[in-house]
């Protein structure tokens, strides 16, 4: 019932799970009593600390990331564009992030996609 999933390596920008675990790790550093109980109790709390729209932002993010890649762009060119991108989308629209769907559901609707992407960048078909 689980699904392993194989990123390129040093395109963290494309891991959606380091984004969260960043946000729990900045949490716990926050909120730390330094003993091993309190360590327990605090995780649930991180892990619920973290806003469903602000998920929602980093799901959107990484697509644009490998939207980037898709398109043929290098790390460089890829993350100027997705900064371009969300500058635009957030300042010049006011688009709300809320009209995105959930980022599991997503996935799994768009997986050939991904992963065909994912593909690419570990066989340097971007470049070319």
């Amino acid at each position: 019932g689980h699904i392993c999933i194989f990123l390129p390596k040093f395109h963290c920008e494309i891991n959606f799970i380091r984004y969260l675990w960043g946000a729990v790790k900045r949490y716990l550093r926050e909120n730390c009593d330094y003993m091993f109980e309190g360590l327990k109790e605090n995780i649930q709390k991180a892990m619920a600390s973290v806003p469903v729209e602000l998920i929602r932002k980093w799901e959107h993010r990484v697509w644009r990331f490998i939207d980037a890649y898709a398109d043929g762009l290098g790390a460089k060119d890829a993350q100027k564009r997705v900064k371009e991108l969300t500058s635009y989308v957030m300042e010049r629209t006011g688009e709300s992030m809320d009209v995105y769907v959930d980022t599991w559901s997503r996935f799994f609707l768009d997986f050939p996609r991904f992963w065909g992407t994912v593909l690419a960048v570990l066989m340097g078909l971007h470049n070319q």
